[in-house]
């Protein structure tokens, strides 16, 4: 069955696409700040839903999966940086607790109606950012795309992490066994 990656991030891409998946993208063009949970950890399965149900219409015999990425910071809820202080405001505070990264990803299956989902979160604990390296990174501009505003594989970055739990698929956002075993799964 053909595979649609209902995403605009290019970092879910390149996953899928390392794994061995040809697939096709659409882009959800959801409102994401306009979709709110009371609980911040219940955020990312209810985007990657309602991401799904927005492309729904537009996958017609296909396998579609949709994914979306929060980061939690000392209990607070870290999307895609507003503006430069905010990205400045979560660089410069990284080496105080882990960023946990929660990734959802939905799977549906479009000919037999079938929907699965399923959550993973992994842990990213960093050594203080010197503020040189927080302002180039700033300057590099791609960092305001992405949920908490780090991107963990990006070299300038990889170096300053003491450790991390969980996969880097999942902080990348798309967990590749979660995602393989729903994939598996909805055609069944």
């Amino acid at each position: 069955m053909k595979i649609i990656l209902g995403s605009a991030s290019p970092r879910r891409r390149k996953l899928l696409s390392d794994w061995g998946y040809a697939f096709d993208v659409l882009n959800p063009n959801v409102d994401e700040r306009a979709i709110r949970t009371e609980v911040s950890h219940e955020l990312p399965l209810v985007l990657a839903k309602a991401k799904n149900k927005a492309l729904m219409p537009m996958a017609k015999n296909a396998i579609l999966i949709t994914s979306d990425s929060v980061v939690i910071h000392n209990g607070q809820l870290r999307e895609k940086p507003k503006d430069t202080e905010e990205l400045r405001h979560f660089l410069s505070t990284y080496w105080e607790a882990p960023a946990e990264v929660i990734t959802a990803v939905v799977v549906s299956n479009t000919m037999n109606g079938k929907t699965l989902e399923g959550v993973e979160s992994a842990k990213v604990y960093f050594h203080k950012f010197p503020d040189k390296l927080i302002e180039e990174l700033i300057s590099h501009g791609n960092l305001m795309g992405v949920s908490g505003g780090f991107i963990a594989e990006m070299p300038a970055m990889k170096k300053y992490i003491v450790y991390m739990e969980g996969g880097m698929d999942t902080i990348m956002g798309l967990p590749k066994e979660l995602t393989k075993r729903l994939i598996q799964e909805v055609q069944q």
